[in-house]
């Protein structure tokens, strides 16, 4: 189910303009990127990671892929 979530969030930011709410969210509100968190039984582990509103930066649990580690 998070990966879906975060398909789902993918999707949205592509086709979604980025709103401030009237000039109150820092200039990067809104920009994610995945980050690597290492190896699990061969496969990468990676999380989610995007900047709120404040500018912190949020970044979900790391989460086993389908990537095997390695491979380029």
């Amino acid at each position: 189910m998070r990966m879906i979530n975060v398909l789902a969030d993918r999707l949205l930011s592509a086709v979604a303009p980025k709103i401030t709410a009237a000039g109150i969210c820092c200039p990067d509100f809104g920009n994610s990127w995945e980050q690597n968190c290492g190896c699990s039984n061969g496969f990468q582990k990676q999380m989610y990671c995007y900047v709120r509103c404040n500018c912190s930066i949020f970044c979900q649990a790391c989460v086993t892929t389908t990537i095997k580690c390695g491979a380029a």
